[in-house]
């Protein structure tokens, strides 16, 4: 009996999503979201769980959302994996689980997962990726080459990674164009620096950005995407525990806000030109 409860209860859930995806599909849906999936290590001790199993359940919930995200016509989705900084954490314990789910995935994106497939999605890489295990670098290279030619949505996975170190990356890389002349210095501007962002050229502008668990900060992630006409949200629940409803009220804002963020952005756009002092 109480197996049925809970069948009905996920069906009527599931039928309540579907109808009101369809109904925020009406207004202007955001093109590129990004998540900071903070939470797990939290959501493992609640429930008295090894915090490997947290982050498992994290990573199922990055499907599930990514599935209704580009179910609502998001084009791309950019997630903080793992922090460079994270390296720093139990090895045994967590960062090892951690890197081994990593290795899971990208082979399972890699094989066109049932999600690869349903919505034509590229898996793209970002960070210094040559800290990470071999195993990791290889999958994830897999599943980059394997999926390349699919063009419906992209999902950006950032890992090991942090804004300064793609912000000092395109730096380094502009000043080496320049002192080898195939970039005038005159010439360097806004865009041009974005352009060479690891993130950069592929994703567009940054409409949303999500952070859960309750933390107010953004922890060095996409933070000059982050600065410009993007929403962001902090939210009060742990990653495995998120779902579409809680993004509900980001994307409703999103909506109510489209035309003033449309004009904040234009501006910006407009003074893009302008070259760097």
């Amino acid at each position: 009996m109480v197996k049925l409860m809970f069948a009905v209860w996920a069906w009527i859930i599931d039928a309540l999503t579907r109808l009101m995806v369809a109904v925020i599909r009406i207004g202007p849906i955001p093109s590129h979201v990004a998540f900071v999936m903070d939470g797990n290590r939290r959501y493992a001790r609640r429930f008295g769980l090894d915090v490997s199993k947290g982050h498992a359940e994290g990573a199922d919930t990055l499907e599930q959302t990514l599935d209704w995200c580009l179910k609502l016509g998001v084009k791309t989705v950019t997630v903080f994996a793992f922090s460079t900084e994270n390296f720093s954490r139990n090895k045994e314990r967590e960062v090892d689980p951690i890197m081994q789910l990593c290795t899971d995935k990208f082979k399972k994106f890699a094989a066109h997962s049932e999600l690869i497939e349903r919505h034509n999605i590229a898996v793209r890489v970002y960070g210094k990726l040559h800290l990470l295990p071999r195993s990791v670098q290889n999958a994830a290279a897999l599943a980059t080459k394997m999926t390349q030619n699919n063009t419906n949505a992209t999902l950006n996975v950032c890992m090991p990674y942090t804004s300064r170190e793609e912000i000092t990356d395109a730096i380094q890389r502009l000043v080496a164009a320049v002192e080898d002349g195939v970039l005038n210095e005159d010439d360097i501007s806004e865009e041009v620096l974005e352009a060479v962002f690891w993130t950069g050229g592929v994703s567009g502008p940054l409409d949303i950005l999500v952070r859960t668990s309750g933390e107010v900060r953004l922890s060095d992630f996409m933070m000059w995407q982050a600065s410009k006409s993007c929403q962001i949200h902090f939210l009060k629940i742990m990653w495995p525990d998120f779902t579409f409803w809680h993004m509900l009220p980001a994307l409703l804002q999103y909506q109510a806000n489209y035309i003033s963020l449309s004009k904040s952005r234009k501006h910006c756009e407009e003074g893009k030109s302008g070259k760097l002092a």
